[in-house]
């Protein structure tokens, strides 16, 4: 008897405790116990209607029919401002239409360590190229929480407009997690609510098929979140599981919830590992057929194309020792690969990783810096080809 009253003092004590800890998501509404959402994930409806309507009301990011969001033309919020033509710059200024003389000029596309999350705008990779090479322009096309497949989008859209000698594909880690995604709150629970995104799915002959194009509408989005009318094409979400969606009877009990989210969560990372490293499988097999897709439109444009590759601040040793397969999958598909592994795992044994990350994973200015000298010397060769043909009086 003793033994059940202990037990039920100690049941009750974790109960209120748990309680006591839990908070909710102020963007979203999902439930919260420390940095774990809560099952089922699901948001609370005033928190998702709201969520939306914030995101219609940005004044940087923006929604998106097209790649899901985008950057808003002219667009500025607090430090980010935009440029007339929606790249992170200096407002107002658009690049001209070609290659201004005298100048070689590099499009890169990517998430948020192309777009320079976290530092000035001086101190994006993009900017301090530039820096390093006065004969160099570059067009950042990056755009925060993309994946690569919206980076393609992006230059089909928007990027061939502008003519360039040299087009940049950066891939992250994670970007080949987010290719599998269509509404982002699934990938990351608690986060995104604003939005759905196009993705591709590998159709017959590894050809890439383009889904959920244009994005959900708003109504069928946020029902779907809702769980009021799940729409279709969520069935192409990787990370969209049924059984993450309903609240069985025993969630009443918060400890019980709350244990079983933990597992949950450790569960979709261990998943995350094996898709960073399953080289047949699909987060892995489309990522290269999205940078073989990114090869071909640009060299059809008679331009370079490379993909280069930012190594995630868990992965850097483990990138730079070879273990991680897409440097050489995209290697064995003739795709020219800029690797910065190495060159993040030699200044980190120098240095110490803090010197190159920023506390939330982004890269600080050194690290951007880091980046921008691996560009300048990988690309040293083509660059200097590029500028015999660029300057005043060459024959172009």
């Amino acid at each position: 008897m003793k033994l059940l009253l202990a037990l039920a003092i100690c049941l009750a004590l974790t109960e209120l405790g748990v309680r006591a800890i839990t908070t909710t998501n102020s963007e979203t509404g999902v439930r919260m116990f420390g940095k774990v959402a809560l099952l089922p994930y699901r948001p609370e409806p005033q928190a998702a209607y709201a969520s939306w309507e914030n995101a219609q009301r940005s004044t940087y990011l923006v929604p998106d029919r097209e790649l899901g969001w985008s950057i808003k033309p002219n667009g500025r919020s607090g430090a980010l401002t935009a440029s007339a033509a929606g790249l992170r710059g200096a407002p107002g200024g658009a690049p001209s239409a070609s290659v201004p003389a005298g100048k070689i000029r590099l499009s890169v596309y990517g998430d948020s360590f192309t777009h320079g999350d976290g530092v000035a705008l001086e101190d994006t990779w993009a900017v301090q190229l530039e820096r390093l090479r006065a004969d160099v322009e570059v067009l950042n096309f990056g755009v925060p929480a993309y994946a690569a497949d919206q980076a393609l989008l992006r230059f089909r859209r928007d990027g061939r407009r502008f003519a360039a000698q040299v087009h940049i594909l950066a891939i992250w880690p994670e970007d080949l997690v987010r290719n599998l995604s269509v509404a982002r709150f699934y990938l990351a629970p608690g986060g995104n609510l604003s939005s759905s995104k196009p993705r591709f799915v590998l159709g017959p002959g590894g050809a890439l098929v383009l889904v959920n194009s244009p994005v959900l509408a708003r109504e069928e989005f946020l029902d779907s979140l809702l769980q009021k009318r799940v729409a279709p094409v969520l069935a192409l979400d990787y990370w969209y599981r049924e059984d993450e969606q309903s609240f069985p009877p025993y969630y009443h009990l918060h400890g019980l919830r709350a244990a079983l989210s933990v597992h949950n969560a450790y569960q979709r990372q261990q998943t995350r590992r094996r898709l960073y490293f399953e080289p047949e499988g699909e987060a892995l097999q489309l990522a290269a057929a999205i940078a073989a897709a990114f090869r071909d439109e640009v060299e059809a444009l008679g331009a370079r194309a490379y993909v280069a590759l930012i190594p995630m601040r868990e992965l850097v040793h483990e990138q730079a020792s070879g273990a991680f397969p897409l440097a050489g999958l995209l290697r064995s598909h003739a795709i020219e690969v800029l690797d910065f592994a190495p060159a993040f795992a030699s200044r980190a044994g120098e240095a110490g990783i803090g010197s190159l990350y920023l506390p939330d994973g982004h890269l600080t200015a050194l690290g951007n810096r880091l980046i921008a000298e691996e560009i300048a010397r990988g690309l040293a060769p083509q660059l200097e080809r590029l500028a015999l043909t660029s300057a005043p009086g060459s024959a172009r």
